[in-house]
């Protein structure tokens, strides 16, 4: 199954991914940063399966943000997260996460159990 681009799945620019085929530690990973910005809601983070028989527990996803891409990340105080548990094929869309306006870089924290990996991705909401 193309994880790219065909009809009805979700696109996946190649320069877009916070991480793919991410593991997921007992005491949590983060992934690498993206420069986002203030977009006015126009962008998501999508979770999804990076191989068969992807398992989750109470796997959590959050926002971390930071001015610099060298700087200190924080956590963002007001950002939602997604919480998700449940058994997924290869590609199978887990969650997504609206991103709302944050300082110029994110990245995505997640903890939780994960059995098998997840890629973690960037899209645009059309409008």
């Amino acid at each position: 199954m193309s994880k790219h681009f065909e009809y009805g799945a979700e696109n996946r620019w190649h320069d877009q991914y916070f991480a793919r085929a991410l593991a997921v530690a007992a005491d949590g990973v983060d992934t690498g940063a993206l420069s986002v910005g203030a977009h006015h809601g126009a962008l998501c983070v999508t979770l999804a399966a990076s191989g068969d028989g992807v398992s989750a527990t109470d796997l959590c996803m959050s926002i971390l943000e930071s001015d610099d891409v060298a700087g200190t990340f924080e956590e963002k105080s007001d950002g939602p997260t997604v919480m998700v548990s449940g058994t997924f094929e290869d590609g199978a869309i887990l969650a997504k996460l609206v991103l709302p306006d944050c300082k110029d870089v994110v990245k995505m924290h997640l903890e939780g159990t994960l059995t098998g990996k997840v890629d973690v991705f960037l899209n645009y909401l059309a409008r």
